[in-house]
């Protein structure tokens, strides 16, 4: 299955030749995903069930990435570089 970035005007997608970018879930908490959508330009999918939508990694700074036995996950001071 190929996954989309969520991000309004982001074009990024899994597969891509030479594509580093991670795709990452939105949380479970309701407020920060709420947070999220807003965030990324998307107030259609506040409040809505975001089960399948991912948000790229070109959205947060590199420096809100932890290391961990399954890969890079967004730490939980994360901050976000999407404009």
């Amino acid at each position: 299955m190929v996954m989309t970035c969520a991000a309004s005007f982001c074009y990024n997608k899994s597969g891509q030749k030479q594509s580093k970018v991670s795709f990452f879930r939105f949380p479970k908490n309701v407020d920060e995903c709420n947070q999220w959508a807003s965030l990324i330009g998307r107030n259609d999918l506040v409040n809505c069930d975001v089960q399948f939508q991912r948000v790229c990694s070109e959205h947060f700074e590199a420096t809100c990435f932890t290391s961990s036995s399954v890969g890079r996950q967004p730490s939980a001071s994360y901050q976000w570089c999407y404009v």
